[in-house]
């Protein structure tokens, strides 16, 4: 169970990074629907390119293909269809649940959790482009 987490923190923060507790609107949360986000886990520089319902994540360890459900304007779902990395091939099909807990100018907070796992990952995604 302890691997079990230990991946679960990775890629969740392979898909945000730090909270800053800002304030949350829906109008704020809509900004971020598209668009190409970059966090960092430690040393690894994840580059997340969002469009339509298609999330798109780049590492040094490989890619990952998501699929995006948008549950409200601050709240989404992420379905890994595909990846490239060993450690998380055994979760295709697990869902990603993110909700965004603050917004700033170019970059928004999140938790994330995943049903089944006593673990919520917090973290930040900054805009580098629309």
């Amino acid at each position: 169970m302890k691997n079990y987490n230990f991946l679960l923190f990775l890629l969740c923060f392979l898909i945000f990074e730090c909270n800053n507790g800002k304030l949350v609107s829906p109008e704020s949360c809509q900004e971020f629907k598209n668009g190409i986000f970059e966090s960092f886990s430690d040393t690894l520089r994840i580059i997340s390119q969002r469009k339509g319902k298609v999330q798109v994540e780049r590492t040094a360890l490989g890619n990952s293909k998501y699929e995006v459900t948008w549950k409200s304007d601050c709240e989404y779902e992420l379905k890994l269809l595909q990846t490239e990395m060993e450690i998380a091939k055994n979760n295709i099909g697990r869902i990603y649940k993110v909700k965004i807990t603050g917004t700033s100018k170019n970059q928004y907070s999140y938790e994330c959790s995943v049903d089944g796992f006593d673990f919520v990952d917090i973290g930040t995604l900054k805009r580098i482009e629309n």
